[in-house]
């Protein structure tokens, strides 16, 4: 790669005139637009680095929320595999992992939450037989040698609320998802698994709650982040306008309302590392 190469303008969101340039994808990749691309108007940092994971928040909600039934997507896809997989339930201040049906439904997986230290409360839909799924998940979780455990490590979506408590989240039979804030936090809840401690303390500690809090409801609260999806939307509008108009006008001040909502969230970022 030739580092001293310099080009006519400067990339099109950090003004980098450095960087070698990589195909900038009008429309998200992921909607399968394989040829709309600009070609050197964006460097390979902000392509790669600064924008991928803002696509992907896009790409997640519309083949979530807009389109499910489209052909390149799996009916059986769910918030889980989406990554929009917690919400916040107000009345209970817990947070819950959760799917959608075929249905568009959102549907609780049962699940063993750490509330705190000395409490763990059972979670289920409130029209499933939460005896009969508690039942099942005690008796699975001794059966270790058996059990296939995943990790899921969540980042906080906003601090001004609690922080995420950690969960034991059946999605299948013997089949686990353990979420925490941490990696130590999911090692922890692996070892209690392996060494019966975990079902030791739901059983003497604990009282088993059932969750009753209607379906419609937790869709009302199922964690979005619209600021990031408007983002990646008006990257998408500068880069058709780059596209149709030119480079020259798509860099021009008329636009700084646009690149405005772009940069918001790596505006510290970028101005640390380009000084705009």
């Amino acid at each position: 790669m030739n580092t001293n190469t310099r080009y006519t303008y400067p990339c099109l969101f950090c003004g980098d005139n450095t960087r070698h340039r990589t195909e900038e994808h009008i429309i998200q990749h992921g909607f399968k637009n394989s040829r709309w691309v600009l070609d050197t108007d964006v460097c390979c940092h902000c392509n790669t680095d600064i924008f991928s994971a803002l696509d992907k928040k896009l790409i997640d909600f519309v083949h979530t929320y807009v389109y499910p039934n489209h052909p390149h997507i799996s009916r059986n896809r769910t918030l889980l595999q989406a990554g929009h997989n917690i919400q916040f339930d107000q009345e209970t201040r817990i947070w819950l992992s959760l799917q959608i049906d075929r249905n568009m439904k959102p549907v609780l997986f049962p699940q063993l939450v750490f509330v705190d230290k000395n409490r763990i409360d059972f979670y289920c839909n409130s029209n499933q037989n939460y005896q009969k799924l508690l039942n099942n998940m005690k008796q699975e979780l001794v059966q270790v040698d058996k059990l296939s455990l995943k990790k899921l490590v969540c980042q906080q979506p906003d601090q001004s609320l609690p922080t995420i408590q950690s969960a034991v989240i059946r999605t299948a039979p013997m089949k686990y998802l353990l979420r925490a804030s941490t990696n130590e936090e999911i090692q922890l809840l692996k070892s209690q698994i392996h060494n019966g401690q975990l079902m030791r303390q739901f059983g003497q500690e604990s009282e088993p709650r059932r969750k009753t809090t209607q379906k419609s409801e937790l869709l009302a609260n199922s964690v979005l982040e619209p600021n990031l999806i408007n983002r990646a939307i008006a990257k998408s509008a500068v880069n058709a306008v780059c596209s149709f108009l030119g480079s020259q006008r798509a860099r021009n001040s008329v636009l700084d309302p646009l690149f405005l909502v772009i940069l918001k969230m790596r505006e510290r970022d970028l101005f640390n590392i380009y000084g705009i």
